[in-house]
């Protein structure tokens, strides 16, 4: 399908949200999914698929997380600079609240579209974004599909004021369903830590399905990123998280 993108804003905690709004050109409703950056921020890499899902028929919208300290900031990663210690500053700034309340606020934004159908909607997200996805998979009911690439800190025990319970304790208020996306040689999460989480939702009678790829580590979809691109991961993968999508949202 022929998509069309560009940037929007909705109000947000003391400042305007910034959207990055992708979506089918051809007349219509679909799907919603809110796409939830990795630690550089709304990059090509994020860009590029949600141009991806677009064009397989689904309005995907990528809230810039960092709006409360300035508009759509980018951190590009190279040898010998400190943009990934700079992003990590803006990540360790928000805490758990702060993430529960812009996760509704993107959401009545995204069901608001004229383009979405509201009681259709998914969540999914790479890296520290693949954590906000699992919390925000269980933290709203009108979520359906949730899909976690190798999302991390799902089971962080040790608890703070940023971080008062960790994600595998939310596992009980999930309504919808989850996939999780990971490798093998990831050490957050380690397969043990998604083995943690299987079961947890197999106790809890949770619709939940993951997949952990051979010879991949953390970041395997980033092809911006070469020294963490794992080709064979991210083709195996992407029809994966392609099929549950439309499996779950389009029915």
């Amino acid at each position: 399908m022929e998509i069309q993108s560009g940037w929007q804003e909705t109000p947000g905690a003391g400042a305007q949200m910034s959207l990055h709004v992708t979506e089918p050109k051809e007349p219509g409703t679909y799907p919603g999914v809110l796409l939830f950056h990795h630690a550089p921020g709304v990059n090509a890499d994020m860009m590029k698929y949600a141009e991806r899902m677009a064009a397989e028929g689904f309005v995907c919208a990528i809230p810039d997380m960092y709006y409360r300290w300035g508009s759509q900031m980018v951190f590009t990663p190279a040898p010998g600079n400190s943009a990934m210690a700079q992003a990590f500053e803006y990540v360790n700034k928000t805490t758990d609240y702060d993430l529960a309340q812009d996760f509704r606020t993107a959401l009545n934004f995204l069901k608001g579209l004229d383009s979405v159908q509201p009681d259709r909607i998914g969540v999914t997200g790479y890296c520290i974004g693949g954590r906000l996805s699992f919390l925000a998979g269980c933290l709203n009911a009108d979520v359906q599909a949730t899909v976690v690439c190798y999302g991390s800190d799902q089971v962080d025990m040790e608890t703070t004021p940023r971080r008062p319970l960790p994600p595998i304790d939310m596992v009980p208020w999930l309504q919808g369903s989850m996939l999780s996306l990971s490798g093998d040689q990831d050490q957050n999460p380690s397969p043990g830590m998604i083995a943690q989480v299987a079961a947890r939702m197999k106790a809890e009678g949770k619709d939940y399905e993951h997949h952990i790829f051979p010879g991949a580590g953390h970041a395997f979809f980033s092809e911006g990123n070469k020294a963490m691109y794992y080709e064979p991961a991210a083709t195996a993968a992407w029809p994966i998280k392609l099929e549950y999508l439309k499996r779950k949202l389009k029915g």
